[in-house]
């Protein structure tokens, strides 16, 4: 217990790490590789390629489910921890993933992707992104707490904290500030919560209603639509209606 280095693993120049407690396994990315290293005799297990002939930037493992996420080139790439199967490729919805946290209580997988300025979340139990949040400034690393839940952000000029995601029923709104930014308040369990529209991913399918008698002619009437919203407990129906003129 002298803090002192004792060994020298030989993996090549490592771009980041990752390990499960629970089987004793390292595992580090060096170049557009990943390699396995056993914790208990520092030795390589195996290597194979990721993201090649492009590399790879981080590596994160989930000990709950013995998931091992890798921040490749343009996409979040799982293997199973025990086998190295490749079990999916994710694509968190930009062009640079860097970084990786993973919270093994809610199973919710952090991507901060630093050309895009935002965090991506994957549900690990899916492996589909969840949400994907705007930050202000650009990302440089993320980790989660599984203790609160909470999520950090470390970025070029503060630290964001993420409150940790809803479980319950989800109840949301469109509104519109008087500067024209279109926001979405959500409100879960009594609490009141605001996203900016550049923080979620909206789709809608809207439908025109005219009453017979204003068919044909040019009067104001109503639209009414179903806007489908991915809120932090996934997609959630928001209908509206807006004043618009038709012929």
């Amino acid at each position: 217990s002298t803090n002192k280095v004792i060994t020298g693993v030989s993996v090549g120049e490592v771009y980041g790490l990752g390990a499960n407690p629970v089987t004793n396994r390292v595992y580090a990315v060096f170049s557009c590789s990943l390699a396995v290293i056993d914790g208990s005799s520092n030795t390589v297990i195996t290597t194979f390629s990721v993201s090649c002939p492009l590399p790879s930037n981080d590596v994160a493992v989930n000990p709950n489910t013995n998931r091992v996420y890798v921040a490749a080139r343009y996409s979040v790439e799982v293997f199973d921890g025990s086998t190295y199967a490749h079990i999916a490729s994710i694509n968190p919805g930009c062009n640079t993933p860097d970084t990786i946290g993973v919270n093994p209580a809610n199973n919710l997988v952090y991507v901060d992707c630093i050309d895009n300025q935002q965090v991506s979340i994957i549900d690990g139990s899916t492996n589909i992104v969840r949400q994907t949040i705007a930050l202000t400034y650009s990302p440089q690393d993320v980790d989660a707490n599984a203790a609160t839940n909470n999520a950090y952000v470390a970025t070029t000029s503060n630290l964001a904290v993420l409150d940790p995601p809803t479980t319950s029923s989800t109840t949301t709104t469109e509104t519109t500030s008087a500067a024209g930014t279109s926001q979405l308040t959500v409100n879960a369990q009594g609490t009141t919560r605001s996203f900016a529209r550049a923080e979620l991913r909206c789709r809608e399918d809207t439908h025109r209603q005219p009453s017979p008698s204003t068919r044909g002619r040019s009067t104001p009437s109503k639209m009414t639509g179903t806007a489908r919203v991915h809120s932090p407990t996934g997609w959630t129906a928001v209908t509206r209606t807006i004043k618009e003129r038709f012929r």
